[in-house]
């Protein structure tokens, strides 16, 4: 049995009254004995309305992948649960990954119902309001679209970009499921179409209490235990086989490198991976544990800012906070873990008086006036902070083992000292490490003083030792530092006319003379489709299109479109021969080696078009020759304002008001061709009156009006009732149970007739 909720802003699920089964254990505190309750089953199913304003729910009930190495070559993943709307369950579920920088959450594709159904796998919708997802994919072979995750996410509109842009390779596959996420997202298509909404989401609920609740969406806990990474079981092996296929805790990278979990290092992160104790190394590489697992280059921007040159290292990738994705080779963890360095242990001194020792300074170099945090035991009461001999005037305790202090002007490199009173004798630690005063780096000058991208520049000035950073106009380069005193980079893509600025943890300097970033000659490096005859749409591909003046094939002037720097869309024009087609901009030519072959036109003609009737409104294809370049579609007579779908052989064209029964036209510069059929328009019903004006449930009313034939639904105020065509003119239908006072309307092929006055139920 299920009901539909009343109001499901204010979802309770139990009422007075229902028939409920909990599950748990009863226990006894003091004299009290109580049941201690883990699950609660509600004897009802409770669904909900997709009336707007009212938010659904979902509910995983299963939600596994794959935990590497995947020793028996493949990765498989299941996801199941329920939904409440009342409609089909449409339920999209990405994987989210944590960065190690501001444990930030990003959100990467992962499954969906629409997906699953859209390429023909029967399971997606077992029952009502429950959903079922397969993904099999078994290395080497790629996997059948049913069961194939790049497939069924292609077939998801709402991702983007699409996932898997070469189709569904098997490192695409692969990408899809692999690393293993710290959760997976799930929401509903209500819910996603509500976040998007513009001004704002406006569907909310509350719980019993009156506080916020979360609807249409729910995150699933990824861990061993919880439901979410799986230990794949061999095929054909029993369930107590399991764990002859071990998982791989180097495999699930939030384990392996504690810098990817937030607080995971004490003061400054290590430059190699560090484990995360218990978990000692096993020595296995878990990337080389299946022979057949992907180990082609992957590079889908659903999933990656820049190429990763083995599939297989998506097991170790972690996400990169400053482009807000994996990004290829940049972010691998480095294998095998490196042991961390042993740590002294140093005798904790009497309470009554504790000996301040400094274990560690964040960070270990700045400037004057930047904030140090010094770290260590005994710093309580700290009395004085000094950077070499020259105390710090600002100083602060943040707690008994911390210490705040501010570079002061004339401090020098070396220990930081914090003196204390052990009793009543002042007594100074020094820190191991030793502290770099930076000084502001300066930009002296550059040469050459213009140039396009690609550019070398070498630039001049001090402090550059320690720069982390060179900079057009803020458009980060690549740089070598040659001394102090030089630094030579490079004009890096994106940038534009500006300052250049070199930043080291001293602060950033500049030059107040701008850099001129000049624009570069266009290059066409390719062009689709490769052939056809003039009025032919080319799209062309390259670098430096933009402020393009000129597009030309073989010489002859084409119209073009500058869609990017990268892009530009033109027409094969009328006078074109097969040749080279160019590029012409400010900065000169571009061209390419391949010529375009220019075909001769075919003659124009209407073979056939499909369907043959259709109202006004519908969309009609036309099926023949020559259609490029077209520049009318025509219904006897009448011109069709929408037309889509363009190419030689086929267009579409939207049947326009004022249309009649007659043939089809189309016409392009050159030539005008008609259809040798006739297209019926079907005309529009009417409903001038009926009578009685007015009657209770099961009176049989009388509808005049024209055009009635092949009438599909007849409506009373919204609610269907049984009728019967007379004819052209007349229908008679009987008033339906539930109905009220309202319209009448009236449905056909030609649309919807509604009545001008109102059917009276009493």
């Amino acid at each position: 049995m299920t009901t539909v909720v009343g109001d499901a802003r204010r979802f309770a699920p139990i009422q007075l009254g229902d028939h409920v089964t909990v599950t748990g254990n009863f226990e006894t505190v003091g004299t009290t004995r109580f049941l201690s309750v883990w699950n609660t089953m509600l004897s009802a199913g409770l669904l909900t309305s997709s009336a707007p304003g009212q938010p659904d729910y979902v509910l995983p009930l299963a939600n596994e992948i794959d935990a590497p190495a995947f020793n028996i070559d493949r990765i498989r993943a299941v996801f199941e649960g329920f939904t409440t709307d009342v409609a089909a369950p449409d339920v999209l579920i990405w994987t989210t990954h944590h960065d190690p920088t501001t444990n930030a959450v990003h959100e990467f594709p992962l499954a969906s119902v629409n997906g699953c159904i859209a390429v023909g796998r029967g399971a997606c919708q077992p029952r009502p309001h429950q959903y079922h997802i397969d993904y099999h994919s078994d290395f080497p072979k790629v996997t059948a679209a049913q069961f194939n995750d790049c497939a069924q996410l292609r077939a998801e509109p709402r991702f983007s970009p699409l996932p898997c842009p070469l189709g569904g390779t098997m490192a695409e596959q692969f990408g899809v499921m692999s690393p293993i996420p710290h959760e997976t997202q799930y929401r509903t298509g209500p819910k996603l179409a509500d976040l998007s909404r513009p001004g704002g989401p406006t569907l909310f609920s509350i719980d019993v209490l009156g506080n916020d609740a979360k609807n249409g969406q729910y995150v699933f806990p990824m861990g061993i235990g919880l439901g979410g990474i799986a230990m794949p079981v061999p095929l054909g092996g029993a369930l107590v086989d399991q764990m002859h296929v071990p998982y791989s805790f180097d495999g699930i990278p939030w384990n392996i490198d504690r810098r990817l979990s937030p607080g995971g290092c004490i003061g400054p992160c290590e430059a190699t991976p560090q484990p995360l104790d218990p978990f000692p190394n096993p020595g296995l590489d878990p990337r080389r544990q299946s022979a057949s697992i992907p180990t082609v280059p992957f590079s889908d921007p659903a999933y990656t800012a820049g190429t990763l040159s083995f599939a297989s290292d998506r097991i170790l990738s972690f996400v990169d906070a400053g482009v807000g994705s994996f990004n290829g080779d940049r972010t691998v963890l480095a294998w095998p873990p490196a042991t961390p360095a042993a740590v002294a242990i140093t005798p904790t001194p009497p309470l009554t008086a504790i000996k301040p020792v400094i274990t560690g300074l964040t960070p270990v170099a700045g400037r004057v006036g930047s904030t140090v945090l010094i770290d260590g035991i005994g710093l309580a009461g700290a009395r004085t902070v000094t950077f070499g001999s020259v105390a710090a005037t600002s100083f602060r305790n943040v707690s008994p083992t911390q210490v705040s202090a501010v570079v002061p002007v004339g401090a020098q490199s070396g220990p930081i000292g914090v003196t204390t009173l052990v009793g009543t004798v002042p007594t100074t630690a020094f820190s191991a490490d030793r502290f770099t005063v930076v000084p502001a780096p300066s930009v002296g000058g550059f040469t050459p003083t213009s140039g396009a991208v690609g550019t070398s520049v070498t630039i001049a000035g001090t402090g550059f030792n320690s720069a982390t950073n060179v900079s057009f106009n803020g458009t980060q380069a690549v740089f070598s530092v040659l001394s102090d005193t030089s630094v030579r980079t490079a004009v890096p893509a994106g940038a534009t006319t500006g300052l250049i600025t070199v930043t080291n943890p001293g602060g950033i300097g500049s030059r107040p003379i701008p850099f001129t970033v000049a624009a570069g000659a266009p290059a066409v490096a390719s062009f689709t489709p490769a052939s056809g005859p003039s009025g032919t749409l080319v799209t062309l591909t390259g670098s430096g299109f933009t402020g393009a003046t000129n597009v030309a094939v073989n010489g002859v002037t084409a119209s073009f479109t500058v869609g990017s720097d990268t892009s530009i869309t033109a027409t094969v024009p009328t006078a074109a021969t097969t040749g080279t087609i160019r590029v012409t901009t400010p900065a000169g030519n571009g061209t390419i080696a391949t010529p375009f072959t220019v075909t001769p036109a075919a003659p124009l003609s209407i073979s056939s078009f499909t369907p043959a009737s259709a109202a006004v409104g519908a969309p009609v294809t036309l099926t023949g020759t020559g259609f490029t370049g077209l520049s009318s579609v025509a219904f006897n007579g009448i011109t069709a304002t929408v037309v889509t779908g363009l190419s030689d052989t086929s267009v579409t064209a939207t049947v326009p008001a004022g249309a009649t029964t007659g043939p089809i036209t189309v016409t392009t510069p050159g030539a005008t061709a008609t259809s040798a059929a006739s297209l019926t328009v079907i005309p529009a019903p009417v409903v001038a009156s009926f009578t009685p004006a007015s009657g209770l449930a099961g009176t049989v009313v009388t509808l005049t009006g024209s055009a009635l034939t092949g009438a599909t639904a007849v409506t009373f105020n919204g609610t269907t009732a049984t009728f019967t065509v007379g004819s052209d003119t007349s229908i008679t239908a009987t008033v339906p149970v539930g109905a009220t006072t309202g319209s009448i309307k009236v449905t056909t092929p030609g649309g919807t007739a509604t009545s001008t006055t109102s059917y009276t139920v009493a």
